[in-house]
């Protein structure tokens, strides 16, 4: 696992903003809007790879974060350090998580 402290901050902050740029995205650009139209999946790699070089450096400093806070929680976990309550909510989500006001990411 990398020596490199877990930066929360900047975690979230990249969520969001790839949040928002997907979202961009999948309103904007005519192939990607065709595919989510006629009900295909997509890969994300569909998506990023679109990206400029700069926010794809972006996104890969996302991701190394992102599996930076997996194992952090899943060790967490394994330590039994926080409940299973705390495990199941950040990696399950249950129908009732699935509203307007609380998007899946």
């Amino acid at each position: 696992m990398d020596a490199t402290p877990f930066n929360s901050d900047r975690h979230q902050e990249l969520n969001l903003y790839f949040k928002e740029l997907i979202n961009h995205q999948l309103d904007t650009d005519p192939y990607l809007k065709e595919q989510t139209q006629a009900g295909r999946n997509l890969d994300i790699k569909e998506i990023t790879g679109s990206f400029s070089p700069e926010d794809q450096a972006l996104w890969e400093e996302y991701l190394a974060l992102d599996q930076q806070r997996m194992q952090h929680d899943l060790q967490q976990y394994l330590e039994g350090n926080g409940s299973s309550a705390d495990f199941n909510q950040k990696f399950y989500r249950s129908n009732q998580d699935l509203d307007q006001n609380n998007p899946l990411w």
